[in-house]
């Protein structure tokens, strides 16, 4: 039955037998899930990805497992005596201005240097220096686990 007031469109008065039962579709709310759990999967798993430079380490009694922190900042040498910033292969010149603006944060982060046993002690000293003139003072040389028994 529809009613026509004078004006105004009919207005259903009774319900369809179909309109009755209602039910919510859950496959487009399962799509969208499946899709944000896949995407915050991988954005984790590439947030904590860094690239592994080809260094063998020297070994130390007194290494102590370390898990990542967020105010670290990484820099390495490898043998032939190349610097990187984060896995990064960088310029002296680039190398330069990123401890500079680090030094000039006034939180200053915590330095890790990642050298290669093989590397000339002067690169590992040099790294040092540039950091200590840019009041970069917090350093870390980054050692694995002495794998010989005590």
């Amino acid at each position: 039955m529809v009613h026509a007031i004078q004006g105004h469109f009919p207005v259903r008065t009774r319900r369809r037998k179909d309109d009755e039962s209602f039910e919510i579709n859950l496959v487009p709310m399962i799509d969208c899930m499946l899709v944000l759990l896949i995407f915050f999967m991988v954005a984790t798993t590439l947030k904590h990805m860094e690239k592994e430079l080809p260094l063998e380490l020297p070994e130390s009694t007194a290494a102590i497992p370390k898990d990542a922190e967020d105010n670290l900042l990484v820099l390495a040498v490898d043998r032939s005596g190349k610097k990187y910033i984060g896995g990064s292969a960088v310029t002296k010149d680039d190398l330069i201005r990123t401890l500079d603006d680090a030094g000039k944060k006034p939180v200053k982060p915590r330095i890790r240097i990642d050298a290669d046993r093989d590397t000339r002690y002067e690169d590992v000293i040099e790294l040092v220096e540039l950091c200590q003139f840019n009041s970069l003072r917090d350093i870390g040389l980054h050692t694995r686990a002495d794998a010989r028994p005590r």
